[in-house]
């Protein structure tokens, strides 16, 4: 028993000494995030790179013609990228920075920051850091050379589209660097090794007033940063020469509305952002009031300080006459090889030459994760449908763009969608509305181009205005089956043809079928429950004469789990069904139903699969465990892709278990909704510790298949303690536990351990509050040290190690 104690207590303190490197991430290039927001962009020669959340960067290396996905870290915000002739080097917000030789492809990631940072810029061969509590040089083989103590606290807490222009706050020029201080009224000079030379208020010395100076910027001679002069009310664009000696006026901010229009011409009078292009200011003007917050730009050179010239129009909306144009902000953009590019949240991005009369909209994409679905077309084309708006990505799911067609879904304002289907078998794409100021006007919209035109039927038979009546398609093949469901109501199910033309309709007053599974609505079977609503329970029934008569085939009945918690008055109760998933798959030309099921009064979970023409049932897997494990099974070219918990598994018959092959997720990870695969890639909605829930592309290497045994697991006995109080203890320590109704502890089957594993006491000195549920615990510390102690409870086969600090 000492030695097992032992081995808890060591893991216990590998744990301790050795997360920090457990966490690091390994092998992230094969997870790559489908939505992710944009926060700024960098270009250089014919290499484009929008970085943003997720540890995810846009990058294209031929002036974006084309756009892959790199993945400079697993997760986490990336607030600089930088672009070098022989690597690509990326700064992450919590301090880590990573780099690559070979175009983006792999990532090696090192920590020599330590601190959080808002901003990097770049000097001679060297880095320098704008970390919260110091700035930081790194070398150019990016270790840590100097740093100076300077505490700082803008651009930490970042929303995610803290916008750049808010975190410039540092320049290099003439082999000094130029920091904002704290307070937004003085720079900072440092030399080239981070030693300071000069603090120097620029508003006192120059401008005789009170100044509040951001987004710095600098020429190839000059310092560009904008002032707002207190005195005057007044925001100025200057440029300030390295000695900080002398202001000159590029830009009045402040200028009225009639000023600014002469100077911009096209209707846009207000600068929103600029930026420099071969030491010129170029800037992003809004239309006009009413244009603000629509998906237009303007673009100017600035000439002088009282004249600019038109260099086009950035338009970043799929124009279509009946579109409704969504408010966005743009938050970075770059010019390079006459080329602008600019990028937003929700994977924004469009570029467009200067002078051109036309935007490419690279990519974008809004609400890929809960409620989206995700379908596969082919190899490289997928549709994503979104809660306003359709998209269609052509590339695996890199770059996603609006499908110009979604406008007579979504944009038709005296329209309702009530909801939508895809019939992969056809192609085709459906959409069900009506029409609000009609009574009779239900619709199908029908498109067989994945939603670049629609043509529209009106359907007989339903009424979808009704806000009491649910549809959903049930059956898709040589004709439709819809399903009408109410409120304690009989349900209906209405057969359409191909064209939908109406056929036939019918009343069930008994059930109401989830899944159908049969040619017609004479011969089938369903999975589905009672209209009465206190029978919980779900039913597998089989009919061959229209549901006069029915063939029970399996009862899955609903158990209540109470949970209890923090103390014996707090619990919750569930209600939970023995059927926890199931899936119609075929397997040599014969259809089954897959069902996976979970008795938490028994602890086993099966998977079972019924033979829908013979309704025989087979077990394909049994295990006793404590808990339910999700699963997901797709039929992907002949081969079955099945995810259980958190281990994959391929196989080209599902019904025999001996022949799964797998590899376990990493950080816990589970598979949700759908599998499918292009390539080397898996794609799937996913999550685990690491990846927040998302649409993923997992390089998947079927190489790396291995055979994963399960074998039955014996429960372990309930066992929770709360967290010892007081902590630390100076004498008594005592913590409450909670402890399955068959198990019972005593003095004997305790005992305290110091860190180093070596029994100090037995249980004497530990108070049991007596048997009832929770029982509280208290250990007398008082003769021993101060330290680090675990009061180890045995119960059964099993150990329990709590740790207590002693002051």
């Amino acid at each position: 028993m000492f030695y097992k104690i032992r081995r808890i207590l060591m893991k216990l303190l590998l744990l301790i000494f050795f997360l920090p490197s457990l966490l690091l991430p390994s092998e992230f290039s094969k997870f790559s995030s489908v939505n992710f927001d944009l926060v700024g962009v960098v270009a250089s020669g014919d290499k484009i790179a929008a970085y943003g959340t997720k540890g995810s960067v846009y990058y294209s290396d031929d002036d974006a013609q084309s756009w892959n996905v790199i993945k400079p870290f697993e997760t986490g915000n990336i607030v600089n990228f930088f672009i070098e002739s022989d690597r690509l080097i990326a700064f992450l917000q919590t301090g880590e920075v990573s780099e690559s030789y070979d175009n983006g492809l792999n990532w090696s990631v090192t920590n020599p920051i330590d601190d959080s940072v808002a901003y990097v810029v770049k000097g001679n061969d060297d880095y320098y850091v704008c970390a919260q509590s110091s700035i930081v040089k790194l070398s150019e083989n990016l270790t840590r050379s100097s740093n100076y103590l300077i505490p700082y606290y803008y651009g930490f807490d970042i929303t995610y589209h803290y916008l750049p222009n808010k975190r410039r706050r540092m320049a290099f020029l003439d082999n000094k660097l130029f920091v904002i201080d704290l307070y937004s009224t003085s720079f900072i000079v440092f030399d080239n090794n981070l030693n300071k030379i000069d603090s120097v208020d620029i508003g006192e010395k120059l401008l005789d007033s009170k100044v509040y100076i951001s987004n710095l910027l600098n020429t190839s001679k000059d310092l560009i940063v904008r002032l707002h002069n207190y005195n005057i009310d007044t925001t100025y664009i200057y440029k300030l020469d390295s000695d900080l000696t002398e202001l000159e006026v590029l830009l009045n901010l402040s200028e009225s509305r009639e000023q600014q229009g002469k100077k911009f011409k096209e209707n846009s009078p207000i600068v929103y952002n600029y930026i420099l292009y071969k030491d010129i200011l170029y800037t992003f003007n809004y239309f006009s009031d009413e244009f603000r917050l629509k998906p237009y730009y303007n673009v100017f050179e600035l000439i002088t300080k009282d004249s600019a010239e038109y260099k086009g129009v950035i338009d970043a909306n799929v124009i279509i006459p009946t579109d409704v144009l969504e408010s966005f902000t743009i938050a970075d953009f770059v010019i390079e090889n006459d080329r602008i590019t600019g990028i937003s949240k929700n994977n924004l991005i469009v570029t467009k030459k200067i002078n051109s009369e036309s935007t490419n909209r690279v990519s974008n994409l809004v609400g890929s994760g809960n409620g989206s679905i995700l379908i596969k077309i082919n190899d490289s084309d997928y549709l994503l449908f979104a809660s306003r708006n359709i998209y269609k990505s052509n590339d695996t799911t890199k770059t996603f763009k609006k499908v110009i067609g979604d406008s007579a879904i979504y944009s038709d304002l005296s329209l309702g969608v009530k909801f939508y289907h895809f019939n992969q078998k056809q192609d085709k794409l459906l959409f069900f509305k009506f029409e609000k100021y009609k009574s009779d006007s239900s619709l199908v919209y029908i498109s067989d181009d994945y939603g670049n035109k629609f043509s529209r039927k009106l359907l007989d038979g339903v009424d979808f205005k009704s806000n009491l009546k649910n549809y959903r398609i049930l059956k898709d093949d040589d004709n439709y089956i819809m399903s009408e469901t109410s409120a304690s109501t009989p349900t209906r199910y209405i057969t359409y043809d191909k064209d939908f033309n109406y056929l036939s309709s019918k009343v069930d007053s008994n059930y109401r079928y989830d899944y159908l599974f049969g040619e017609d609505l004479t011969n089938f079977t369903f999975l589905g429950a009672s209209l009465d609503l206190l029978d919980k329970n779900r039913y597998l029934k089989n009919t061959t004469d229209g549901g006069k008569n029915w063939n029970d085939l399996r009862t899955f009945s609903f158990t209540s789990d109470t949970i209890w918690y923090n103390d014996s008055t707090q619990y919750f109760t569930t209600s939970v069904s023995d059927l926890r998933y199931n899936k119609s798959v075929d397997y040599n030309g014969k259809s089954s139903l897959l069902l996976v099921t979970y008795n938490t009064s028994d602890s086993l979970y099966k998977i079972e699969a019924m033979n829908i023409q013979t309704n025989e049932f087979s077990l394909i897997y049994q295990n006793k465990q404590d808990t339910y494990s999700n699963i997901l099974v797709e039929l992907i070219d002949g081969v079955y892709f099945i995810c259980k918990g958190d281990s994959l598994f391929t196989t080209s018959n599902i019904l025999d278990y001996n022949s799964w092959q797998g590899q376990k997720l990493p950080n816990n990870g589970a598979m949700l909704n759908r599998i499918m695969k292009s390539g080397d890639y898996i794609i799937t909605y996913y999550y685990d510790d690491i990846h927040p829930y998302d649409i993923y592309r997992i390089k998947w290497n079927e190489l790396a298949i291995t055979s994963i045994t399960e074998n039955e697991n014996e429960i372990i006995p309930y066992f929770y303690n709360s967290l010892p109080y007081p902590q630390p203890t100076n004498s008594l320590v005592s913590t409450k536990v909670y402890l399955d109704n068959a198990i019972s502890i005593s003095q004997r089957s305790i005992k305290i351990f110091d860190i180093n594993g070596t029994q100090v006491e037995k249980g004497d000195n530990v108070e049991i509050s007596g048997n009832n549920w929770p029982t509280t615990l208290t250990w007398d510390s008082n003769s021993q040290p101060p330290g680090v102690y675990f009061i180890v409870i045995n119960y059964g086969e099993n150990a329990k190690a709590i740790k207590v600090m002693k002051e």
